[in-house]
């Protein structure tokens, strides 16, 4: 008798271990969306955020593409994506694989350190960030199907449509819209709405650029509602090896000084795993 229950618990063991994770549904993206850096055909705040309100970000789809959305209004993690990049990773089978990535804006790992780092420490902030968003001319992508492992051109729409500015109430607005036929193998059947992870990861900075370690683990978002090698050619070439990365720690902001004297901000990483959402 006891064999039987043991043979019993265990089968529901291991059938709980291999049924696949059921994850809410997501969004479907009824509205036109421009990815030119304003966050109007969204409407702010974004879905999702962090606790200490440095970052949102929106997540939705329609049966062509995916459409990402990042917002801050936080001074320290603004300079942390303008400087550092901000990584956008696609998992397909819903986990938190760093494999298939877009870097935005792309920086190149054997620069001395970020353009637009020497300014004059007189020079408005503001000016500052506005030559640095002019700056922000490339991204990169990695892993992604059908598609080279480089560089691209940001006015190069061919493939992925990515942006981002400054709004009228100074939030720094990331918009990027992906194709789904390069994300998933196979063609999709809303019916069955597969699973997917998307990864958003701003990097810290310092001395020498972008650092990064491991992959994004934790996932830490909640609704907005609740609270708030540069070696590639532009446009085509070879490209070279791109860095994934993320780390444990869900969106903080903050940060201190490096001994370089460049600002080390704390990596924001969240995950969001959703089903595709149908009409």
């Amino acid at each position: 008798m006891r064999y039987s229950i043991y043979l019993f618990s265990l089968s529901i063991i291991l059938l709980s271990n291999c049924s696949p994770k059921q994850y809410e549904i997501g969004k479907y993206q009824n509205e036109t969306i421009i990815a030119d850096g304003d966050a109007a055909d969204w409407g702010l705040p974004l879905r999702f955020g962090s606790e200490e309100g440095s970052l949102q970000y929106a997540i939705t789809n329609d049966r062509e593409n995916f459409y990402i959305s990042v917002a801050s209004n936080n001074q320290q993690t603004q300079m942390s994506i303008l400087r550092a990049g901000l990584k956008i990773y696609f998992d397909p089978k819903g986990n938190k694989a760093t494999d298939i990535c877009l870097t935005y804006p792309y920086k190149d790992p054997m620069e001395s350190g970020p353009r637009g780092r020497n300014e004059n420490k007189n020079t408005d902030p503001n000016l500052i960030k506005q030559k640095m968003i002019l700056d922000a001319d490339i991204y990169s992508t990695s892993g992604f199907i059908n598609m080279e492992n480089r560089i691209y051109d940001l006015k190069d729409t061919s493939q992925f449509k990515v942006g981002m500015n400054f709004d009228k109430y100074n939030n720094l607005v990331f918009e990027a819209i992906v194709p789904i036929k390069n994300v998933l193998a196979n063609p999709v059947n809303f019916k069955k709405t597969p699973s997917i992870s998307v990864g958003i990861i701003v990097n810290n900075f310092g001395g020498g650029g972008a650092r990064l370690n491991g992959s994004g683990e934790n996932q830490n978002y909640r609704s907005n509602s609740e609270g708030m090698n540069r070696g590639s050619m532009r446009g085509g070439g070879m490209g070279g090896g791109m860095r994934g990365g993320g780390s444990r720690g869900g969106m903080r902001g903050g940060g201190g000084m490096s001994r370089g004297g460049g600002y080390v901000g704390k990596q924001i990483v969240n995950w969001y795993q959703f089903k595709l959402a149908s009409e």
